[in-house]
This record gives structure tokens, C-alpha cells and sequence, in this order.
């Protein structure tokens, strides 16, 4: 694919192709009513956490909007001024004084946007000039790249950060370090593999199949490093053994209306399977 120009791959208005989104806004993404991967992954927990979830507001902790911010600024620079205020300079104390004062007054100059303090600011900008690094591998990518798709009834939807037609990307922020342990437990722990299947599935039904997916990582912690890590086949597959599961008990649940929680009767434990 040829890359967009910056204005393009900005812009607020939707350019559609045959299967793909280009240029829909993080807003009208979230907003619209098909499941993302990270809702959909709940039934996983139980199906009665999952309809807890679509029934309650999700709210952005400040780990999410610190993830966001980063993800904006490196993605697509231009726009994020319009989305991100990162405080210019360290004022003190922001509860007393003048490091009150001039917060109250620079948060009131940018209100609507994602405003962050002078050691969050920092952090952003230290994975931003950390991911520039990386940057030739992904600079003919397209950014922020949405599939629609229905899979087995399931209307679903995945946003990739990253396209090349080939693998799609998505950009994380971590407080692990970046060996190979490491993210590796943090794939399972939050589940990526799934994100990755959910990701893939999509994009192939909506006509637009890719052949991997990686994950382009960055510290938040200082000295901040970038890595870029393809998901492996094993890691794949579990991912679409679960996102197969899913979907069944999503529409089993459905189907019955009947969204069980953990057992209510007395079960025994035994040591894990990895502990033998």
C-alpha cells in the first residue's frame, strides 16, 4: 500500500475501501455499539462479567490515558495537539502556590482535551523520542486502521495501530523490562493473544487478510527502550482458540439468556499443572 500523506491519515473524515476504515476518529470508534476485543475477552472471566461490562460506563484510568497519549503522539502527531495537552515546563507543587495557579489556568486553557501533568508529560515524551527509534520500520504504514466484521452473528471490531498490509501492529506501553520472559508473561497475562486472533479474524472477514501480528513495545519507566516482537504461531493459535471459545459462549449465552458467574456449589483446588 501506498502511505497516506500525514493530512490524510489525520483528518476526521472516514476514506473507505472495500474492507477497510481509514480516518475514523478514537471517539466514533469507541463509541460504536460492536464488540472490541477487550470487551469481548471478558466472557472469558465469566459471562457474568462480561454483561456487567456492556451494561456500565468503562472509564479511562490514568494508566490509560498516560497510554493514549503516547499512542496519539507517535501515531499521528498533528492531530494530537488537538487531543493532548503535556505541561511545558515543571511549575512545583500543583495544590498550593503558583504551581496551583498556573495548572488551574492551563487546565482550564485546554479543557476537553487529555491534560497531563510534568512527570506524565515527561514519560510521554520520553516513549515518544524512544519509538523514533523504530520509526523506519513502520514509516510507510497506515495509522489507526479500523475493520468492521460479522463472524458466526458476532458483529465485531478491531482497530490495528499500525497496517502494512502484511502484519498488523499495535503499540504498548509497559513497566516491564523488555526481554523475552518478560513479554511473553505480559502476552498472557493481558491477554494479547487474544487481541492478536480477534484482530486477524476481523480483518480477514472484513476482506482484508493479514499473515501476523506484532507488538511494537516502549518502557514508561526511564531509561525508556523500544522493541518490536512478532507474536509467534503457539501464541496465535491460542489466541484463536479462545476467541473460537468465545464467540460460542457468547452466543450460547444469548441464545439461553443465562450469563453464569464463578460455581455457587463447593469445588476442590489442586496445584496447577506447571507446578508438577
Amino acid at each position: 500500500m501506498n502511505m497516506e500523506t500525514v493530512a490524510q491519515s489525520c483528518s476526521s473524515i472516514e476514506q473507505k475501501s472495500e474492507a477497510l476504515i481509514y480516518g475514523m476518529s478514537d471517539s466514533d470508534y469507541h463509541a460504536h455499539p460492536r464488540l472490541g476485543s477487550s470487551l469481548l475477552r471478558k466472557i472469558l472471566t465469566t459471562p457474568a462479567d462480561f454483561l456487567y461490562a456492556t451494561s456500565v460506563r468503562q472509564e479511562s484510568t490514568p494508566a490509560m490515558l498516560l497510554g493514549s497519549a503516547v499512542h496519539a503522539s507517535y501515531l499521528q502527531p498533528i492531530a494530537a495537539g488537538e487531543q493532548i495537552a503535556l505541561q511545558p515546563g515543571d511549575w512545583g507543587p500543583r495544590n498550593a502556590g503558583e504551581g496551583k495557579k498556573r495548572w488551574d489556568a492551563f487546565k482550564k486553557e485546554n479543557e476537553g482535551k487529555i491534560v497531563l501533568g510534568w512527570d506524565e508529560s515527561q514519560i510521554v515524551r520520553g516513549c515518544v523520542a524512544a519509538l523514533q527509534d523504530i520509526r523506519p520500520l513502520t514509516e510507510r504504514d497506515h495509522s489507526e486502521v479500523t475493520a468492521f466484521a460479522k463472524i458466526d452473528g458476532v458483529e465485531l471490531k478491531a482497530r490495528a495501530d499500525l497496517d502494512d498490509g502484511d502484519i498488523l501492529w499495535d503499540v504498548k506501553t509497559t513497566n516491564e523490562t523488555l526481554d523475552d520472559n518478560e513479554l511473553s508473561k505480559a502476552v498472557f497475562k493481558y491477554g494479547y493473544h487474544f487481541q492478536a486472533a480477534h484482530y486477524l479474524e476481523c480483518f480477514e472477514a472484513a476482506g482484508a487478510p493479514r499473515n501476523g501480528f506484532g507488538i511494537i513495545w516502549v518502557n514508561k519507566s526511564a531509561p525508556h527502550h523500544s522493541r518490536v516482537t512478532l507474536l509467534s504461531d503457539e501464541f496465535l493459535k491460542m489466541g484463536r482458540d479462545d476467541f473460537t471459545y468465545a464467540l460460542y459462549l457468547l452466543k450460547k449465552c444469548r441464545d439461553t439468556d443465562v450469563w453464569p458467574g464463578y460455581p455457587r456449589e463447593i469445588t476442590t483446588l489442586s496445584p496447577p499443572s506447571w507446578l508438577a
